[in-house]
């Protein structure tokens, strides 16, 4: 890396990170229920703003894994309490850096396994759901305390309680003498078995009637969640700082911190234009100069709406053209197998601040990831819909994760007074 040695005074920036995880205009119908006795219990949770994004498109007879329930929980909480939780941590777990998981553990609601991971994408056994929603009750300050009759009740109606891990013992407890847990036809709990993601919505939904706290809507529930602002941008996952090791080796450590960091910083401003105080291109050609045309390898959609291997090429800075690289084959692994049908880069613009004219920002699939005012006057695109249509990103699916991790700062929560959801760009513009 060619830029002159960074500071002490500046080793670390104080960014702000916008983190926005399901912005639903309203209630709208979800995707996957058979069952009727379904219907009346997930549509209030809907109403309620507890349903992940997630689970709109994907389907609720699948089972639900440990870090979606954990962002139901959460949910609750910000719906119960109407305000958001501000004491979120990070660097908790070394499998993950979902804000929700990290909000939750902050809260005392979840703590992991010995190893240090969480396993957001395990399927979570039904015991560790009682122990959550016991502990939801705690945090609302219900000062409600389990009994030995509660406990002697549980034992005799379910013939397999003996079965329940000694740790989630007084939750089932609680949950079953609530009337939030039934039990199943058989007379059991099943406590090491999964639920589907339906189920504990009516689960949680139970739960949150037995509090007898009134709730907030949807809306309420996204404006909270859409202002959650944190006080350092989110650390970057262990491979991405292996990856900047490697391609940027002359760097200090402190200098690829900042690589990775969210927004504009001097290291991010040398990388691109030669030292922290440079000023940016003067013109089109001189830009140009700067540019390559890069090929990466991306999932695309049949007519049939098969995905099938194909590539896509994108003119980038030189200087970041590895960490696209890198970028798009973490997309491209991902499990989502996300498809991209077009993609933009380098473009010099009129406005002087575009990022694309450094090119340092990046589109993703534009007319489905619209670009739109808070007043609602689109400027690019045509429309946003994630869960619905395959090509809208998802708030927290691969593609934001793996530009994130690399210092990438997603347009569709980056500014206060319009979003941009086809949009990265690495200095924050």
């Amino acid at each position: 890396m060619n830029s002159k040695r960074i500071k002490r005074s500046l080793t670390r920036l104080g960014l702000a990170v916008l983190v926005v995880a399901l912005l639903l205009a309203g209630p709208r119908p979800v995707s996957g229920i058979t069952v009727p006795w379904y219907e009346g219990g997930v549509g209030e949770a809907t109403a309620r703003g507890i349903v992940p994004l997630r689970f709109v498109d994907a389907g609720l007879n699948r089972p639900v894994t440990r870090g979606e329930f954990a962002e139901v929980v959460v949910r609750s909480l910000v719906s119960a309490r109407e305000e958001l939780p501000r004491n979120t941590e990070k660097d908790v777990f070394t499998d993950t850096q979902n804000v929700f998981v990290n909000m939750a553990f902050a809260l005392e609601i979840v703590s992991g396994y010995p190893d240090g991971t969480f396993r957001p994408d395990g399927a979570i056994r039904r015991e560790e759901m009682f122990v959550m929603i016991h502990k939801l009750f705690l945090r609302l300050g219900i000062d409600d305390p389990v009994t030995t009759q509660d406990h002697r009740g549980m034992d005799s109606r379910f013939s397999d309680a003996p079965a329940l891990s000694p740790w989630a013992r007084e939750a089932a407890a609680m949950v079953t003498s609530r009337g939030i847990v039934a039990g199943t036809p058989r007379g059991t709990l099943e406590p090491g078995s999964n639920t589907t993601r339906a189920e504990s919505l009516i689960i949680v939904n139970n739960a949150l009637n037995r509090t007898g706290i009134p709730l907030a809507t949807l809306s309420t529930v996204n404006r909270l969640l859409h202002d959650l602002v944190l006080a350092a941008a989110e650390t970057p996952s262990r491979g991405a700082e292996e990856d900047s090791r490697t391609r940027f080796p002359d760097a200090s450590p402190e200098e690829r911190e900042m690589l990775l960091r969210l927004g504009d910083n001097p290291v991010k401003h040398a990388l691109i234009f030669g030292s922290p105080d440079a000023p940016r291109f003067a013109s089109a050609e001189e830009a140009r100069s700067h540019m390559v045309s890069i090929s990466v390898d991306v999932w695309q959609l049949s007519s049939t709406g098969n995905k099938t291997t194909g590539t896509r090429s994108i003119t980038v800075h030189h200087a970041i053209a590895g960490t696209v690289r890198q970028i798009f084959r973490e997309i491209y692994e991902g499990p989502e197998r996300f498809p991209i049908k077009d993609v933009g880069g380098f473009s010099w613009r009129s406005n002087p601040n575009s990022e694309h004219r450094w090119g340092i920002a990046i589109d993703i699939n534009a007319n489905e990831n619209y670009m739109i005012r808070n007043d609602g006057t689109i400027l690019a695109g045509s429309f946003w819909k994630p869960g619905e249509n395959p090509y809208s990103i998802l708030p927290d699916g691969d593609v934001v994760r793996a530009f994130r991790r690399h210092g990438f700062t997603w347009g569709g929560n980056a500014w206060p007074t319009s979003r941009d959801y086809m949009h990265f760009s690495f200095q924050g513009r």
